[in-house]
């Protein structure tokens, strides 16, 4: 099991919305609207998701959607359950940036 997750600031979100144009303080607003728990949670799930990235050469940011769909059923097959995959989701929606807008 990875050790759990410290960060419970705005970095992932930031780092997905930066191309939105929105300042600083919108973005910690929309941050720390979620419960620290949840910051958490999707801090494992996206360091999860950004080393699985990293040992195939993506970015975890700006990947494609064929890349979270194969990391997605990857989890799948390794027997993880729908509402884990659904966290998953959460956490890569809350940090990968838009796709096609």
């Amino acid at each position: 099991m990875p050790p759990p997750a410290q960060a419970v600031g705005p970095a992932p979100l930031a780092s997905g919305r930066e191309s939105m144009n929105l300042s600083e303080s919108v973005l910690n607003t929309i941050s720390e609207a979620r419960a620290p728990s949840t910051r958490r949670l999707y801090a494992l799930k996206w360091s999860v998701f950004s080393a699985w990235c990293s040992t195939r050469s993506e970015e975890p940011v700006s990947c494609d959607i064929s890349v979270i769909l194969s990391f997605l059923q990857e989890l799948l097959d390794k027997g993880r359950s729908p509402s884990t995959l659904k966290v998953y989701v959460a956490a890569i929606t809350a940090s990968h940036a838009l796709v096609a807008g």
